[in-house]
């Protein structure tokens, strides 16, 4: 196994999604940039990936307001230590992934595309990723359904209850190649077509994605709840317990 992990070293590059707006945090500190566990988010994002041998460079996807506070962290070594560049988001969420990827050295193999709003990605999910990746050209990270889900046609009233066991929330990273995603995006653009996650453009342009089950504590910063839940989840793994 080291012998195979060895021979992908240095093969693949994260790109790190931090284009939003933050208006659902409700917070007067960019959600990038808030603190967590002595950290910004964005650097608790990048950690497992900075800790991973076959992540060769980090590309950040940001508002351009933002681009000199990432280089400056960058500059203090740490997760982002591997930073290459740092890119201006798009219209929508397809547009900044397709810019973050085409800045991507040509080289690189893999592409890890992951959302800044989720810190607390541990290195066992990103190995795992990458392995599946390899193997069969692509991976989506993604958790069990746990919550009875409904549908609803009219928002007042719950029409039909779905098979919960068919049902997988999509996380990331999600990781493909780095030319079938150029290829994708150029198809999807194409097509007029606007992907809600890059695991739809496989979707669509190839077929089935291959799962990678992730943990519920991989969870999207969208509330100060939230925050609060991932500062008590960081504290903890610093006492010792993985969690």
């Amino acid at each position: 196994m080291q012998r195979a992990a060895e021979e992908h070293t240095g093969d693949t590059a994260l790109v790190l999604v931090a284009a939003g707006n933050s208006t659902r945090m409700g917070h007067g500190e960019r959600k990038p940039f808030l603190d967590l566990g002595g950290m910004t988010v964005l650097e608790r994002a990048a950690e497992a990936f900075a800790a991973e041998p076959r992540v060769a460079e980090i590309v950040v996807v940001a508002q351009e307001q933002d681009h000199e506070r990432v280089r400056a962290l960058a500059r203090e070594g740490g997760p982002l230590a591997k930073l290459s560049a740092v890119v201006a988001g798009g219209a929508e969420r397809a547009d900044s992934v397709r810019r973050g990827v085409e800045a991507t050295n040509p080289g690189i193999a893999l592409i890890a595309v992951h959302d800044a709003a989720r810190p607390l990605v541990d290195l066992a999910t990103v190995v795992s990723a990458l392995a599946m990746a390899t193997a069969r050209g692509g991976a989506l990270v993604a958790s069990r359904v746990t919550d009875t889900i409904k549908r609803s046609l009219d928002g007042q009233t719950a029409k039909t209850t779905l098979d919960r066991s068919e049902l997988w929330a999509a996380q990331t990273p999600q990781v493909f190649r780095r030319g079938d995603l150029l290829d994708w995006f150029a198809r999807a653009a194409a097509d007029h077509y606007s992907p809600t996650d890059d695991a739809a453009l496989c979707e669509r342009y190839r077929g089935p994605v291959p799962l990678v089950e992730g943990p519920h504590t991989n969870f999207k910063l969208t509330t100060l709840a939230d925050l609060d839940l991932a500062r008590a989840i960081v504290a903890r793994r610093a006492g010792g317990d993985g969690a």
